[in-house]
């Protein structure tokens, strides 16, 4: 399984100003931006992984961005 998140949202503890304004960008654009690219945060990439973990598959499976943010 491999996971493919667009920009992570959630604290960290080093400082990123890229990120941060990106971030600030993102959520105001959200609804112009396709699902593909939306940032996510991390506790839905971390739900995704569980609940993929959970039913696992012989196959790889990529999970995209826009499966993350659907969820």
């Amino acid at each position: 399984m491999t996971i493919a998140p667009s920009l992570l949202l959630g604290d960290r503890k080093e400082k990123r100003i890229g990120e941060k304004i990106a971030s600030v960008l993102m959520r105001v654009f959200s609804p112009l931006i396709p699902k593909k690219w939306q940032a996510v945060h991390v506790r839905d990439v971390a739900r995704v992984m569980v609940e993929s973990a959970k039913h696992p598959q012989m196959s790889v499976r990529v999970i995209n961005n826009d499966e993350i943010v659907a969820a």
